[in-house]
């Protein structure tokens, strides 16, 4: 209520011909009032409130209807307003800021797009907004610590803890939101859906996906940039996985899965040793997978479990 007052007074203080100037005008941290209205709490400027959601709806709806307003202002750390709606978890401040013409695109200086911030976030909802809204579902998102709830000058300040790239789909699954992950999937590549999935052991979806999306081809060729397969990245045995995989591919095109060296020369008996899973490492040669191992591997899949100490692993390597 207070700072709507206040910037309304200043609104009507400033002469008509020279607001557009002054609203779009950045201060020395390259922000403009836009920017503000989301780090303004409590008559502090640069703080946000505890928590994550706050929507200065009144303050944006009175900025975004100044006429020549330019939302897609970008900070000196890469943030246009539209980022600061998305880490305040500001629905209808940024349904505003899109009806004034906030571009979807603009990405901050770890590569994220307002979407990859609202992925951080505490629910779907915003997402969900962006998704429907346009923004662009296959660029790749950087999880970070940069969004979390503190001073936004020393939000920013602070060296960003940065993970690898994931997709959104797959961000949108470790957030365990299922209902915007289906939404996702529309336009990620199934083998790439497959790939997140068997990384993350949500098998359940990674059933439904193989039975209803992934075609037969895709399950055969699909690598990904380490080479490996479906059959590299199971990390438990789940014999439905291989059950399917085997009415989908056949039972030779299988075990050619399962028997295939990836970049480094080494299969998924390999990297089953690697994780100490004796059940999988069982289930593999059961379904014909050599003791010996196969041409192209880095070394014998005995001595990759005498080399990790898998002492079960070893016995039954040799029974």
């Amino acid at each position: 209520e207070e700072p709507f007052r206040m910037a309304r007074a200043i609104l009507d203080a400033v002469p008509a011909a020279a607001l557009t100037d002054y609203v779009n005008r950045p201060d020395c941290h390259g922000r403009t009032a836009l920017h503000y209205a989301f780090t303004f709490w409590r008559g502090r400027v640069g703080q946000r409130p505890p928590g994550r959601s706050h929507d200065p709806v009144e303050v944006v709806g009175g900025l975004c209807a100044v006429p020549g307003i330019d939302p897609n202002v970008t900070d000196a750390f890469g943030f246009a307003p539209l980022h600061y709606a998305a880490m305040s978890d500001a629905t209808i401040s940024a349904a505003l800021l899109l009806g004034a013409g906030a571009d979807l695109h603009v990405a901050d200086a770890l590569g994220n797009t307002c979407l990859g911030v609202a992925l951080h976030g505490p629910n779907p909802n915003f997402a969900i907004l962006l998704v429907n809204k346009g923004a662009d579902t296959r660029r790749n998102v950087v999880p970070t610590n940069r969004y979390k709830p503190r001073k936004a000058d020393r939000a920013v300040a602070v060296a960003a803890v940065a993970a690898a790239p994931r997709s959104p789909f797959k961000m949108a699954m470790t957030q365990g939101w299922t209902g915007l992950a289906h939404l996702l999937l529309g336009d990620l590549d199934p083998t790439r859906a497959l790939f997140d999935l068997v990384d993350l052991g949500k098998y359940q979806m990674l059933s439904s996906l193989l039975e209803t999306t992934v075609s037969k081809q895709q399950l055969r060729e699909h690598r990904n940039a380490a080479q490996q397969n479906l059959f590299h990245l199971l990390r438990a045995l789940q014999p439905r996985i291989t059950e399917q995989v085997l009415r989908r591919t056949g039972p030779d095109d299988t075990l050619a899965l399962m028997k295939a060296p990836d970049a480094a020369g080494h299969t998924p008996l390999h990297h089953s040793i690697a994780r100490d899973c004796l059940p999988l490492c069982e289930h593999l040669l059961e379904h014909g997978v050599p003791v010996e191992g196969v041409p192209g591997q880095a070394c014998p899949p005995l001595v990759h479990a005498i080399r990790h100490g898998r002492h079960a692993i070893v016995d039954a390597l040799l029974r």
